[in-house]
């Protein structure tokens, strides 16, 4: 089963994750990352900013790295993620990290500047906060990444505006960008990107006892790469039900042949703001 949802097709398996899970050699997206191409090593955002490679069977860290805040693809002892530029909210670049020396730097692109109205997070996807939202996606395509992002922005205030203002401030952007990893020269591509695809199993086609772990932690949807299975979580931390909280996103793994937790690790930290008066 297909949805859409904000340009993304989410692609609901609707039989047994194990056998219908992406091969062992393609990497997944995972909550708040992605894993490598054998499903072994995973890279993800870090609450304090950069990023994590994690063991993904014992849930260590194996190193990080301020170079990147959001990991793309991983493949080809590469690791391909964005970082903000120093000033100026709506740029970017593709900055491309060696696996195997623990994230060394290979290259970095040209800056990718986007429309002057765009947030775009440090490199990170910005999901609504203060009537901004930025998400990107990206995938190798002949020794290039190809980059996708979505931008919106609408009125964020107090006091009830005139539909002249919400009008106004209504703004929506989509583009793609072919990004030589070698040369780091940018080239936007022409047309509406299509929606980018995301595979989810169904927690009710995991293992019956998995099935169980998984609703108990309270998962949606499950990422299965290899022996295990990956869910998304939300805990609040400070005051729980107002401003002020702090909303935690947190990434948990399950071994599906002894449906056992193996670990969890946050990956966002969210600050619940009031809208100004």
């Amino acid at each position: 089963m297909r949805r859409i949802v904000g340009g993304l097709v989410l692609l609901l398996l609707a039989t047994h994750g194990l056998a219908a899970g992406p091969d062992i050699q393609t990497p997944v997206d995972l909550p708040g990352g992605v894993t490598d191409a054998d499903g072994k090593v995973g890279y993800f955002t870090s609450p304090k900013g950069g990023i994590v490679a994690v063991d993904l069977e014992k849930g260590t860290v194996l190193w990080d790295s301020k170079a990147v805040n959001k990991p793309l693809v991983a493949a080809n002892k590469r690791l391909i993620g964005l970082v903000g530029v120093k000033d100026k909210a709506n740029a970017i670049r593709v900055v491309t990290l060696d696996t195997e020396a623990k994230g060394k730097l290979v290259s970095e692109s040209d800056m990718l500047t986007l429309p002057d109205w765009v947030t775009a997070g440090e490199g990170r996807d910005v999901p609504n906060v203060a009537g901004k939202s930025f998400v990107t996606h990206g995938h190798f395509e002949d020794g290039s990444l190809l980059l996708v992002y979505r931008a919106s922005s609408r009125y964020y205030g107090g006091a009830r505006p005139t539909e002249e203002i919400l009008k106004a401030a209504m703004k929506d952007k989509a583009g793609e960008f072919r990004v030589d990893l070698k040369s780091g020269k940018i080239k936007e591509l022409p047309g509406e990107p299509k929606p980018s695809m995301i595979v989810l199993t169904k927690i009710d086609m995991l293992p019956k006892e998995a099935q169980e772990t998984a609703k108990r932690e309270g998962w949606q949807s499950a990422w299965v790469k290899g022996p295990r299975a990956y869910g998304r979580v939300e805990k609040m931390e400070g005051k729980p039900m107002g401003f002020g909280g702090t909303q935690v996103l947190i990434v948990q793994a399950i071994d599906l042949q002894t449906s056992r937790l193996l670990w969890e690790r946050p990956y966002e930290e969210r600050r619940i703001l009031p809208p100004p008066p």
